[in-house]
């Protein structure tokens, strides 16, 4: 994927927040109108920012390599598991820069 997906079927004010109730948020937007939001200089550069459960949408995390796991991706790509981040940062050097 070349950017963010910017898939905003609604919006939430950024001090709104749940782990279970899928959330969708523009970078520096207060307000509620998925309109507005999308008129935001934010929002053509950054996208929309989701927490887990707008992201998973509705599938179960997983620890595979691949994950399996689409959520909101587009067809073809998934969500990466915690195994594909070690992954990645084995690759990079490892803990030096990119583990907890």
């Amino acid at each position: 994927m070349a950017k963010n997906l910017a898939y905003l079927p609604d919006v939430v004010k950024p001090d709104s927040g749940s782990q279970t109730t899928p959330l969708y948020y523009v970078y520096d937007y207060n307000g509620t109108s998925v309109n507005a939001a999308k008129e935001t200089e934010n929002y053509t550069i950054y996208g929309v920012l989701y927490n887990w459960a707008a992201a998973m949408a509705g599938s179960e995390s997983s620890s595979n390599n691949p994950s399996g796991v689409q959520g909101i991706c587009p067809q073809g790509w998934h969500i990466p598991s915690d195994a594909e981040w070690t992954q990645l940062s084995d690759y990079l050097g490892g803990g030096r820069c990119c583990r907890r």
